[in-house]
């Protein structure tokens, strides 16, 4: 099984483009960082690519309830880690 080349960092709202077609006006962009050929993300915040959930799909070679599903799902646990409250240290 080959490695996957894209990882799903979440669901943006605030890009209305995709970078693969270049369709304007859409509802949510899915984030995808490339990977390395270990698997390890392999850039910055500035090498994300942000694509429409149709073109993550294509990119991907994944389903559509997949790519939804991993999207929300990496987005809750961002969401979450952001959640965790400071412990002061003594």
């Amino acid at each position: 099984m080959s490695t996957p080349k894209r990882k799903i960092k979440g669901i943006v709202d605030n890009f209305d483009a995709c970078g693969r077609c270049e369709r304007r006006g859409l509802k949510r962009t899915v984030a995808l960082m490339p990977l390395d050929a270990d698997g390890n993300e392999d850039g910055t915040a500035e090498d994300v690519a942000y694509h429409g959930t149709s073109c993550a799909t294509a990119a991907l070679r994944w389903t559509q309830g997949k790519v939804t599903d991993t999207a929300r799902t990496a987005q809750n646990f961002g969401l979450r880690l952001l959640r965790i409250p400071q412990v002061s240290t003594l």
